[in-house]
C-alpha cells in the first residue's frame, strides 16, 4: 500500500503546474488578485493550494489563516480534499478538510479548506471580510454561475478593502470570453498566468 502512495505522490509532481512553481509563488505573494488558467489536469485545483502551502506564503505576509478552494459542486470539494489528503498522507479533516451543505470534515487543524460556491457565500454573511480565510481561491468561475459572479462582487468588496485576495480561473477559451467582460465591469484583475 506503501509504494501505491509513493508512486501517486510522485505522478503529481509530473503536472504541469510545477513548470511555473516559483513563478506563481512569486506572483501570489506580490500580487493581491491572480487568475491562473491551463488545460484540465494540469493541476490547479489539486497542486495550487499545496504550493501556497508548502512554501508557507501565509506565514510570510504574518497572516495565519485558512487557503480556501472553491467548488461550484458538492462531489467535486468532497473528492479534491480526498485526493490532497492522500497526497499530503494525512486523513481527511486534518490538514485538509472540505465543507458542502449537510457535512463538513474539518478540525482545528485544517488548513487547506475545499468548500462549495454557496457555503462561502453563506461564511460571508456572517463574516463580510472572509477573515478566517487567508486566500480565496474562486475554481471554476468560468463556469459562470449565480454563485460564482457573487462570489466575484464579494471579493472585490474585500479587495477595495485592502484584504489579501487570491482568485483562480481556468479554461483559457471561457476566460478569453469572461475575463474582459469581468475586467470592464469589476476591475478586479491585475495578473494573470497562463499554466
Amino acid at each position: 500500500m506503501l509504494i501505491l502512495v509513493l508512486l501517486y505522490i510522485s505522478k503529481s509532481k509530473q503536472l504541469p503546474i510545477f513548470k511555473y512553481e516559483k513563478k506563481l509563488i512569486k506572483i501570489i505573494t506580490d500580487t493581491s488578485v491572480i487568475i491562473v488558467f491551463g488545460n484540465t489536469g494540469s493541476g490547479k485545483s489539486t497542486q495550487l493550494t499545496q504550493i501556497i502551502y508548502d512554501n508557507k506564503i501565509n506565514s510570510k505576509s504574518n497572516s495565519k489563516g485558512i487557503i480556501c478552494c472553491t467548488q461550484p459542486r458538492r462531489i467535486a470539494a468532497i473528492s479534491l480534499a480526498v485526493r490532497v489528503s492522500r497526497e499530503r498522507r494525512t486523513l481527511i479533516g486534518n490538514l485538509v478538510g472540505y465543507a458542502v451543505r449537510f457535512e463538513e470534515n474539518l478540525s482545528q487543524e485544517t488548513i487547506i479548506k475545499y468548500i462549495t460556491d454557496g457555503l462561502l457565500i453563506k461564511d460571508s454573511f456572517n463574516d463580510p471580510l472572509l477573515s478566517d480565510y487567508f486566500c480565496v481561491i474562486l475554481d471554476e468561475a468560468h463556469e459562470r454561475t449565480i454563485n460564482t459572479d457573487l462570489l466575484l462582487g464579494i471579493c472585490k468588496k474585500i479587495r477595495d478593502k485592502s484584504v489579501v485576495l487570491k482568485i483562480r480561473i481556468d479554461k483559457i477559451k471561457a476566460i478569453n470570453i469572461n475575463i474582459s467582460l469581468i475586467r470592464e465591469k469589476t476591475n478586479v484583475f491585475k495578473a494573470a498566468l497562463i499554466v
